[in-house]
């Protein structure tokens, strides 16, 4: 049996926690997001991401259906 080896990062969580990743980074994941279709994990606890960055990543999750936690 082969596996594709891009099957195997839909099972990969992604943690990002305490980057300082800031609003400009929030926005950037946002956009990164809305054309995300393999993530399925994602952490992003202590980042200063703030209400732009959020609300990026709001709109972004609302067009993905591949992150589910």
């Amino acid at each position: 049996m082969s596996v594709r080896s891009d099957s195997l990062w839909r099972y990969i969580p992604c943690s990002l926690n305490n980057n300082s990743i800031g609003p400009e980074g929030g926005r950037a994941i946002g956009a990164a997001l809305e054309k995300n279709a393999t993530l399925t994990t994602l952490s992003l606890d202590s980042n200063n991401i703030g209400a732009d960055g959020g609300r990026a990543i709001g709109a972004a999750l609302e067009k993905n259906a591949t992150l589910t936690t």
